[in-house]
């Protein structure tokens, strides 16, 4: 049976009370900051939004309290155009995110698992009949580990194109990397995985070189504003980023993971998928809160054409 040119996101859900102020408190301080805003975020949910507001089919499966901050994450996903009915139920807080935006655009952030951590391997079983009718798979680190172990498998099993954003970084088993079409780390990740420092291009190369050898096919390496490496077995191109100035850079990693996987899905190489990524997050980080300033695909041509990108 041919496979639809849908995506599946199995990852995170959080509420995100979102604080603008000009910096961090001192130890022991109380500082009042500028604005509050609230937002849907989680990184699941996040590239999940993403790839909706794409135009691409595209169903959640994670979990949320049974509290009026799940019932909220819901309304707004589903709003976007996002399948929640994979979302679980549960007898435990939704998780929450604390995010400190700062003047220079850099943020703080500051994550309780809540639901996020209780989404079990029965969830992945729960999605097997869907697996086998989606060509993407897209897998975060903000549930366990054990999970995303089990939905890489039943990825393969289901022959899904199976993207794991290795974030937060977490140790994982090589059978599990060994079952990753597409490995998304940014410098910090990067650095974990590879057990040397990653700050630059000539050290992203370095350690993309290495990362590809545990993956089937593609690793990228993101560098925030300096761009990002796609690296797959026998080629590498170096991404610049597109020069906008930044708001939020909350998210920005998320857009350009949901961007990519569209961008694959419409049959572009790795290499311009990157590159239309790098536009989505670009126009992402020039607003406040990750899902409100996510791009449609209208935005992102417009956005190539002013910039002739």
């Amino acid at each position: 049976m041919a496979k639809k040119d849908q995506v599946v996101v199995l990852g995170s859900l959080n509420y995100d009370m979102i604080f603008r102020q000009q910096r961090m408190p001192e130890i022991g301080e109380t500082y009042t900051a500028d604005s509050l805003q609230t937002a849907s975020g989680g990184k699941g949910a996040n590239q999940a939004v993403q790839c909706a507001r794409l135009g691409i089919p595209v169903y959640l499966a994670g979990a949320v309290g049974r509290d009026a901050s799940g019932s909220w994450l819901l309304e707004q996903l589903q709003g976007y155009g996002v399948h929640t009915e994979y979302v679980g139920l549960l007898e435990e807080c939704t998780g929450v995110g604390m995010v400190n935006c700062l003047q220079d655009g850099s943020v703080r952030a500051t994550i309780y698992g809540g639901a996020n951590a209780r989404v079990s391997r029965e969830a992945v079983e729960a999605l097997r009949p869907l697996l086998v009718d989606s060509r993407i798979l897209i897998l975060q680190l903000e549930i366990p580990v054990d999970t995303v172990a089990c939905a890489v498998a039943a990825g393969r099993e289901s022959d899904c194109y199976v993207i794991l954003n290795a974030a937060p970084a977490r140790s994982l088993a090589a059978e599990v990397l060994a079952g990753v079409d597409c490995l998304v780390v940014n410098e910090t990740e990067a650095s974990f995985y590879w057990g040397q420092p990653v700050a630059d291009f000539a050290s992203a190369e370095l350690a993309a070189r290495e990362l590809i050898t545990r993956v089937r096919d593609t690793v990228i390496i993101t560098l925030g504003g300096q761009g990002s490496l796609v690296c797959r077995h026998n080629s590498r191109q170096r991404i610049p980023a597109c020069r906008v100035k930044a708001v939020e850079t909350t998210g920005a990693g998320d857009s350009y993971i949901g961007a990519y996987a569209a961008a694959l899905l419409q049959g572009q190489d790795a290499f311009a998928a990157a590159r239309f990524a790098a536009a989505a997050a670009a126009i992402t980080v020039q607003g406040v809160g990750a899902q409100p300033s996510m791009p449609s695909r209208e935005d992102i041509d417009g956005f190539l054409a002013r910039t002739g990108k």
